[in-house]
């Protein structure tokens, strides 16, 4: 409890002072062999304790709805950073960015996530929205119109951490999910458990049938890798590729693939 009240209690001055910085973790294209786009992730940078890790003060912004200012910071710098790419004559890949489930029960949060898209010129479709699974357990009504506006307007929604509160298939469906993220857990048993295979394995058809594409996440091993591969998987993301990097090296890496 202290050490949340002391989180808590620097959080204005975090923000104001922008300790909170952005780091990209590359996205691997498997079938064509390069990095396509990033995640956008949040770390404190804290001048007194240094590099404060996201699993510690994650759980408590989102347990005080805090997170819901902070995800907005991040989206906006983010948009910065895109607008700044663009304005130097890069090629700009995707670059997707978090939300938390708490923003569907905020009025105007569509409205203001379009309006920062729109006050820094960046095309929709750079922008991408990550929710997690488990927002299929909160309002699926809210859930639907909210993400049928951010697609009228061009802007990709992707489902992360699929499989991991085994949300029903149809329902994810019905709703206009672009990607959908496997969940770590599903591929740390494929390789060595063949029955756990076999479950990733048709997961992965069942979403290509669909017409959606796959991202596999957490690959840390080759094993890992070519497993993937021969399930035909789109896109990966884990340390075996890449690590979340700075903004000073997250173009680089991108362009040089």
């Amino acid at each position: 409890m202290v050490r949340q009240k002391e989180l808590e209690n620097h959080f204005e001055e975090a923000v104001s002072q922008r300790q909170f910085e952005v780091y990209y973790q590359p996205k691997y294209d498997v079938k064509g062999g390069r990095f396509y786009g990033a995640e956008a992730l949040v770390r404190w940078n804290s001048p007194v304790e240094g590099m404060i890790p996201p699993g510690v003060f994650v759980p408590v912004f989102e347990s005080n709805s805090m997170i819901i200012r902070l995800d907005e910071y991040i989206f906006e710098q983010v948009c910065r950073q895109i607008r700044q790419w663009l304005d130097r004559g890069f090629v700009v890949q995707p670059v997707s960015v978090n939300i938390s489930r708490l923003h569907l029960y905020q009025k105007g949060f569509v409205e203001r996530y379009l309006g920062l898209i729109r006050r820094w010129h960046v095309p929709p479709g750079l922008v991408e929205l990550e929710l997690t699974e488990t927002v299929m357990f909160d309002n699926e009504e809210l859930l639907g119109e909210t993400l049928q506006d951010f697609r009228r307007e061009g802007v990709p929604i992707l489902m992360d951490d699929f499989g991991s509160g085994f949300a029903n298939l149809d329902s994810v469906l019905a709703l206009p999910f672009k990607v959908l993220k496997i969940d770590k857990t599903l591929l740390d048993n494929a390789v060595e458990d063949e029955s756990a295979a076999a479950l990733y394995r048709s997961v992965v058809e069942m979403i290509g049938k669909q017409g959606l594409s796959t991202v596999a996440e957490g690959v840390e091993t080759a094993e890992q890798d070519r497993l993937i591969r021969s399930l035909g998987i789109d896109e990966a993301q884990g340390y075996f590729y890449a690590k979340p990097m700075p903004i000073e090296d997250i173009f680089a890496t991108i362009q040089g693939s």
